[in-house]
């Protein structure tokens, strides 16, 4: 029974920290197209694309090696999942915090008007429930053939 719930344990550290270094590479992406005075539609494409494939790469890389790996300790490996996701957190933090002030103060006319075009598109709200779903059915996909391999 406990290799169960370390099973379950290290399957949602791993789903946390995936999600969270995948977003926070998303957030940093964002910040330098806006830098580079990328045209919105190319931005909102680009970290949608970016963060899919990332999402999906990742838990590529992590589901081969739990294959490839015959002695596993489950709970240590969880345990540095969430080691991991407490250190992403922090720098989550301190790059919105940081960085995200310096981008307002410099360049806020980017800034600004990339947060109106999003508000103000609905494409963009399709295109990241169309990006949310091709994720889930991605990594469905990809857990579906290391079942069945």
């Amino acid at each position: 029974m406990r290799k169960e719930f370390s099973l379950i344990g290290l399957g949602i550290a791993s789903w946390l920290g995936i999600i969270s270094i995948a977003y926070t590479i998303r957030l940093i992406l964002i910040d330098f197209l806006i830098i580079a005075n990328i045209k919105f539609p190319y931005i909102h494409l680009s970290y949608e694309l970016f963060y899919t494939s990332l999402f999906i790469g990742i838990f590529y890389f992590f589901l081969n090696y739990l294959k490839t790996k015959n002695d596993l300790n489950y709970s240590k490996l969880a345990q540095k999942w969430v080691i991991f996701f407490i250190l992403v957190q922090m720098i989550q933090f301190y790059w919105t915090l940081e960085i995200g002030d310096y981008i307002l103060e410099n360049y806020h006319d980017n800034w600004s008007s990339f947060n109106n075009y999003n508000k103000k598109t609905i494409l963009n709200l399709h295109a990241y429930s169309i990006g949310e779903v091709l994720r889930y059915l991605g990594l469905a996909l990809l857990i579906y053939k290391f079942m069945k391999d």
